[in-house]
């Protein structure tokens, strides 16, 4: 049987009990007396990897990128929309000669 910490040794609730007496003692804590995190400064804390931090950085950038895109596709639906869309057959054309695929066709 599988106890709730997840080890096939059953929990002796005496020994559970000893544990916490000795962690009471060693912070000069009465039982029935909880330790005020706010009072102690005491706080958690996690440290990233180079590569946590890495992907983080690149998960914001992708995020800016992504809604800088959305605002540039909303704008030319608006623009569509009013019949305001301008079509530059200038760089459409400067374009076309660039891509080998389609100046061989020219």
């Amino acid at each position: 049987m599988i106890n709730p910490l997840g080890s096939s040794n059953p929990i002796n609730p005496n020994m559970a009990a000893n544990e916490v007496q000795k962690a009471q003692e060693s912070k000069n804590i009465e039982p029935g007396q909880t330790q005020d995190i706010a009072k102690t400064g005491a706080k958690d804390e996690i440290e990233l990897s180079s590569l946590a931090k890495d992907a983080q950085t690149v998960l914001k950038n992708i995020d800016s990128k992504e809604a800088a895109r959305s605002q540039l596709v909303n704008s030319l639906r608006e623009q569509v929309k009013n019949n305001t869309y301008q079509i530059d057959s200038e760089k459409i054309a400067n374009k076309m000669l660039q891509n080998p695929e389609t100046s061989e066709f020219l």
